[in-house]
């Protein structure tokens, strides 16, 4: 049997507490800066990653542990924040009489690209 009542709202277009939606999805990176386009990057011994916003990030690496290689996701988080850190600084100073800067952790950071990159653009990070 039916109950009444109205029914379920709708889910809103992005998370509570965004005054915008998200940002589109970000362009595809340049392929030669991927392994999976170019497995020959993992022997390198370093790589450079460039952020639009927060520069460019030399990595040393190595093949002796995971967490020495830059990895594919890295690269594409660190882009992914290098986009979108920027808006959420400008809604936090906008909803906050006493604006502070975005805290970021880092847990297992590897190569630490993101966390370089979030550091880079103003916020308080802590990587482990």
């Amino acid at each position: 049997p039916k109950r009444g009542g109205s029914p379920a709202p709708a889910s809103p277009p992005f998370l509570p507490g965004m005054s915008q939606p998200p940002l589109p999805p970000l362009p595809a990176p340049p392929l030669e800066e991927l392994c999976a386009h170019d497995p020959e990057l993992v022997s390198y011994p370093e790589r450079c990653v460039t952020l639009p916003n927060a520069g460019d990030v030399l990595v040393p690496q190595s093949l002796a542990d995971v967490g020495t290689t830059l990895w594919d996701s890295e690269v594409l988080l660190a882009l992914r924040l290098d986009a979108e850190v920027p808006v959420m600084q400008r809604e936090a100073a906008a909803a906050a009489a006493d604006p502070r800067r975005l805290r970021v952790l880092e847990l297992g950071a590897g190569t630490a690209v993101a966390g370089v990159c979030c550091a880079r653009l103003g916020c308080d990070v802590l990587l482990t």
